[in-house]
C-alpha cells in the first residue's frame, strides 16, 4: 500500500501557526503539545484515511484533534494519492470564512 501525500495551503498552516502561539501564550508548551496531536491525527488520516466518514459535501471528513476541540476537514484523491487538508477548525467557534 503507498503513502498518500499530504497537500494544504499556506493558509491553513499560517492559521495553525497562530493557534500554536496562542496556545503557548496560555501555558508553556501547550502549542506544541497541540501540535503534536496534530501530527499524530494527520498520521491517522494517513494510515486509516477512510475511517472517518463524509461530513459534508464534496467529500470532506473531519478527524477530531485528540484532547483539543479542532478538527483536520480533509478530502481523499484516490487518483492522485493525495489527502487535503482543507482546514483545521475550532469545533466551538464560527469559521470567518
Amino acid at each position: 500500500m503507498k503513502s498518500y501525500k499530504i497537500v494544504s495551503t499556506r493558509q491553513v498552516y499560517v492559521e495553525m501557526n497562530q493557534n500554536i502561539s496562542w496556545y503557548n501564550n496560555q501555558i508553556a508548551l501547550l502549542g506544541t503539545y497541540f501540535l503534536k496531536q496534530i501530527s499524530q491525527s494527520i498520521g491517522l488520516i494517513i494510515q486509516f484515511r477512510h475511517l472517518t466518514y463524509v461530513r459534508y459535501a464534496p467529500n470532506i471528513r473531519c478527524c477530531i484533534i485528540s484532547q483539543f476541540p479542532y478538527m483536520i476537514h480533509y478530502q481523499v484523491d484516490e487518483d492522485n494519492q493525495c489527502i487535503y487538508i482543507i482546514a483545521i477548525l475550532h469545533m466551538r467557534r464560527r469559521s470567518k470564512r
